[in-house]
């Protein structure tokens, strides 16, 4: 769970600790029986700072009320003009939303497909939506949740944060490669690997013409490694990675030559 601390506008710590941001704000308006005013901004460099601890992120400041209402003729949740800077004030009821932003949960859920056919299918989503078994509905946050049509899922934890999320999704996966999912609840989504998979047919498909200008009925095995080596290098310059069976298709194209057929893919 997040919690907050107060920092004054030299960075020292007031007070630490608090559960909910309105918390905060309460115990800061008890030290002197003045009600404070939480704003976007610290427009005359002398507010005090409410500080996420988990993330060390400043989400608002907080300064007497009556003297900035006063001065600029606003109600708490109004914004004002100082100088060039344009400071948003925070009402009781924004206050609340951002604590309850403050209470939400991210889950790291990563899918496979696991039917025939190779394709850029491993995946991983960051979504506020706790991750569920297919059949029985539970919630569970660690571990296999299911398969369903071929497609297979697995919960790997809870964070506090988007950020600690997403540093998970790396130390777990290594590298990965952003993608748009729309499904609700997803924050974001990445495929696992550096390079995108082109499968057998993607792979056919890119590797044909060079296989016809490099291959012959003569290519020993050697050569056809040497050659995959290289396509595989210029298939990752071109952002992809070859199927796993790259190497059995040149091989069937070199010997298809060799038997004189032709090759028949």
């Amino acid at each position: 769970m997040a919690t907050f601390r107060i920092e004054n506008s030299l960075g020292e710590v007031l007070a630490t600790g608090f559960k909910t941001i309105a918390e905060a704000i309460a115990e800061s308006e008890s030290w002197g029986d003045i009600p404070m005013i939480p704003m976007t901004e610290d427009f005359d460099g002398m507010a005090d700072a409410v500080i996420d601890e988990s993330t060390g992120e400043t989400l608002l400041f907080l300064t007497s009320r009556e003297p900035v209402c006063r001065m600029f003729g606003i109600e708490p949740g109004e914004g004002f003009t100082s100088g060039l800077m344009v400071v948003g004030t925070y009402s009781a009821d924004e206050i609340s939303a951002l604590d309850k932003k403050a209470e939400q949960k991210f889950y790291i859920v990563e899918t496979d497909f696991v039917g025939s056919g190779e394709g850029d299918f491993h995946g991983v989503v960051i979504t506020t939506k706790a991750p569920t078994t297919n059949m029985s509905g539970e919630i569970r946050l660690n571990g296999w949740l299911g398969t369903t049509n071929d497609w297979t899922s697995y919960a790997h934890g809870e964070y506090d944060s988007l950020e600690v999320a997403e540093k998970a999704v790396i130390e777990i996966f290594g590298d990965v490669r952003e993608y748009i999912n729309m499904d609700c609840g997803t924050i974001a989504a990445y495929k696992i690997g550096k390079f995108f998979q082109w499968g057998k047919e993607g792979t056919v498909s890119w590797l044909y013409e060079s296989m016809r200008e490099d291959i012959t009925a003569q290519t020993t095995d050697s050569e056809l490694a040497e050659l995959l080596e290289a396509y595989e290098s210029s298939a990752n310059d071109e952002g992809g990675t070859l199927s796993s069976r790259a190497a059995k298709i040149l091989e069937k194209f070199r010997d298809d030559l060799l038997e004189g057929d032709g090759w028949n893919e």
